[in-house]
């Protein structure tokens, strides 16, 4: 991976020492709205969430922020408490982060109960 990194012109001691990577000035927990289990979560909402932070472009002219991203501390499945941290959300933009919040929280779905696991394999093409 560090020589990876070096023959494309980057810093490969970043792997070594996380803080030589850009670092967003908001760092914004989110946390869940209620008690019971994250029965699913939406990954492309999840990535516009993202993108509102500066990590992706929207248009093809938009800048993409290095620090900007979401950091997950939950997957589906797992059992939440109201108050419990789901995500950190990083930004380097104060303002997008209500609307990042918001799409993010509209991408999970909450259940009272455990939910059923589901296969890794969904079907096989012959």
């Amino acid at each position: 991976m560090k020589q990876w990194i070096s023959s494309q012109g980057g810093d490969s001691a970043c792997l070594d020492d996380p803080s030589l990577l850009p670092q967003a000035r908001f760092a914004v927990p989110v946390t869940s709205p209620s008690d019971g289990y994250i029965g699913s979560m939406d990954a492309q909402a999840i990535g516009s969430a993202a993108m509102i932070l500066g990590a992706g472009r929207a248009s093809k002219t938009d800048v993409i922020d290095p620090a900007a991203g979401i950091v997950l501390e939950k997957k589906t499945g797992d059992r939440v408490k109201t108050g419990e941290v789901l995500c950190t959300l990083f930004t380097n933009r104060d303002s997008s982060v209500d609307e990042a919040k918001k799409t993010f929280l509209e991408a999970l779905g909450f259940t009272p109960d455990l939910p059923a696991d589901r296969p890794l394999i969904l079907a096989r093409l012959e």
